[in-house]
């Protein structure tokens, strides 16, 4: 079977989701042979998006998976083909309506209606799509973000007067505010 992941264009930053899917794909059984496609441009702007689901479709494989920020790519793939996978959807809280139309449309209800299957990283993003989306809930797979085998446990007692706390990213989107609580 061949297996292409559909990676946006790297800006600084932002990797964590390639890493993650690169790591899943070293794990794939041999009979698997999968490939990393990373557009060419970022997504911004009208005729570099529609250049991207271009470079997309004409590198479809047996399974198309989307793995983040470049959901519209989903219109020109083969719907049985694809998988898409949404990490969060904090994007529609955007403060300006028409974008927040655009994103629900291109990023959201078009790309979930050309797609075998949608996974999401927790219970909670599964929820809040469902706000936005009708679909069956079934389409909408939990598969939790796999912990790096970098990271092992260490056996110590917990520090309640100063605690020590890994958090890994301090965007909006991390949920910050609510760790500390």
């Amino acid at each position: 079977m061949r297996v292409v992941l559909f990676f946006r264009k790297r800006q600084h930053g932002n990797f964590s989701i390639e890493s993650l899917f690169r790591q899943i794909c070293k794990a794939f059984p041999e009979e698997v042979q999968w490939e990393a496609k990373t557009v060419s441009f970022f997504s911004q702007g009208l005729f570099k998006r529609l250049y991207i689901t271009l470079e997309a479709m004409f590198n479809q494989k047996e399974v198309n998976h989307i793995t983040g920020d470049i959901n519209f790519i989903a219109l020109f793939l083969r719907k049985q083909r694809t998988v898409l996978t949404i990490h969060d959807i904090g994007y529609m809280n955007h403060p300006i309506p028409l974008a927040r139309w655009a994103l629900l449309w291109f990023w959201i209800r078009l790309p979930i209606s050309r797609s075998a299957i949608v996974t999401v990283v927790s219970s909670a993003t599964k929820n809040e799509l469902l706000k936005y989306v009708k679909v069956d809930p079934s389409k909408i797979r939990i598969i939790p973000v796999p912990i790096s085998p970098l990271f092992q446990p260490a056996t110590r007692k917990f520090n309640k007067e100063e605690p020590i706390i890994l958090q890994i990213g301090t965007k909006f989107n991390k949920n910050v505010v609510r760790l500390v609580q």
